[in-house]
């Protein structure tokens, strides 16, 4: 009975959040021309290369998370959780906020089409924001689906499409496909405000602190200093061949300084180079 019901549970919230996110794509069909849809959709397939990084983490989750849950394995339950969430802050956070600030310098060099770039770019920069806070809300995501609680899923999703649906209509109609990606943004900042504060006070009940300050706040910090000095001293008149090595250069330093603010993974990383 128990696995029907998980099972059922599991199919209701797919269902739910497949609609959710193609919510976007079918209302702005019927409000943008074709080329504004164009751009949206280019825009949305460079944010789906961020969550596809996000999710060959969490994908891996699940079954652990499981196992320690059965297991009544606190302690490691508590260690993973936290360094996966640190492992996702180093990863995608410096890459959602790096192509964020150079979105239209990016996609001119990937397009090279200035019309194309300039309408894309604040769309782009939107989608990879609401993305990557979505990668980090998928890690308390998991743990209450492998703690068997698969109505919290179905539930966020299903008020979710209540209330969001509307705003997107609204939003899109009146700014087009940056009304849209900033429907996602604001869904996912609501995801990260209110879903970790429900499965905290359930499971692993007094971490909830040490995520948004420990795993996330210091690491997005120094990544949002770092990214932001070198978004101010690299102008976007810069030929090709110095602006994508400049580019590269701030989203390594980005990355650089989210680890050595995730304590998990920078001893992790540590103790990798002393076993060389």
């Amino acid at each position: 009975t128990e696995i029907w019901r998980f099972i059922a549970g599991m199919s209701a919230t797919s269902f739910v959040s497949f609609f959710l996110t193609q919510a976007d794509r079918i209302i702005l069909s019927k409000i943008l021309s074709l080329d504004l849809f164009g751009y949206y959709n280019l825009a949305k397939t460079l944010s789906n290369g961020l969550s596809m990084i996000g999710a060959q983490i969490t994908k891996a989750l699940f079954p652990r998370f499981s196992s320690l849950l059965a297991g009544e394995d606190q302690t490691s339950l508590r260690i993973l959780y936290h360094k996966s969430t640190q492992l996702i802050t180093v990863t995608v956070l410096p890459i959602a906020i790096v192509v964020a600030l150079f979105s239209k310098e990016l996609v001119l060099l990937w397009t090279q089409d200035i019309i194309v770039a300039t309408n894309t770019a604040l769309i782009t920069s939107l989608l990879m924001l609401g993305t990557s806070l979505n990668a980090l809300v998928s890690i308390p995501y998991h743990l209450s689906v492998a703690y068997g609680w698969t109505s919290l899923g179905f539930i966020q999703n299903l008020f979710s499409i209540i209330f969001i649906v509307p705003l997107m209509i609204f939003l899109s109609i009146q700014f087009g496909g940056a009304g849209a990606a900033l429907t996602w943004l604001v869904l996912n900042m609501a995801y990260f405000i209110f879903m970790p504060k429900v499965v905290h006070s359930r499971i692993l009940k007094g971490e909830l602190s040490n995520w948004y300050r420990v795993d996330i706040g210091l690491p997005l910090l120094f990544t949002l200093f770092v990214s932001g000095s070198g978004r101010w001293l690299v102008p976007s008149s810069l030929p090709t061949q110095y602006l994508i090595p400049a580019i590269l250069l701030v989203g390594f330093l980005s990355v650089g300084a989210a680890t050595l603010l995730a304590p998990d993974i920078r001893c992790w990383i540590g103790h990798q180079i002393k076993n060389l």
